[in-house]
């Protein structure tokens, strides 16, 4: 046990922006769900200050600066998780996709749970993250860790 552990930065960081693509995603859904700004206001008086192509940028942007600082702590703390990052980014894909549609998934996140495509698609997840968790493939030393000594 370790007394004065913290959580490593570019973790909270993650977390944060992984929150916030999933707060916007929310926001999207609801914007595209009503015709007139009219309606928006009076569902959610927030939702005026919003147009489609805002939220769909701040998507992204959370997105990417979610990945990114997962990168960051794979790089720093376990290379193999840098192997996970495109199967996170599937997540993200799926999750951002429902929030143009019409499943009302990313509206009601109660919803979510019983996805058995979201499900099937976290589950995948786990266990490659577990296995890439319990794995050292030296090759990745090799072609980044080596290749950055200067002789």
């Amino acid at each position: 046990v370790v007394d004065n552990a913290l959580i490593p930065l570019s973790l909270v960081i993650f977390y944060w922006f992984l929150g916030a693509f999933m707060m916007n995603a929310k926001r999207l859904s609801e914007w595209k769900k009503f015709d007139s700004k009219h309606e928006r206001l009076k569902y959610r008086p927030s939702l005026g200050n919003y147009d489609d192509h805002m939220l769909t940028v701040m998507c992204f942007i959370y997105a990417i600066l979610s990945s990114s600082s997962l990168a960051l702590f794979a790089a720093r703390y376990k290379f193999e998780l840098i192997l996970w990052l495109p199967f996170f980014i599937l997540i993200l894909a799926w999750y951002f996709k429902s929030a143009l549609g019409n499943s009302g998934l990313t509206e009601n996140p109660e919803k979510l749970i019983a996805s058995r495509r979201l499900l099937s698609l976290l589950a995948f997840n786990a266990i490659i993250f577990f296995f890439l968790l319990s794995s050292n493939f030296e090759i990745l030393d090799k072609v980044f860790y080596e290749s950055l000594i200067l002789n």
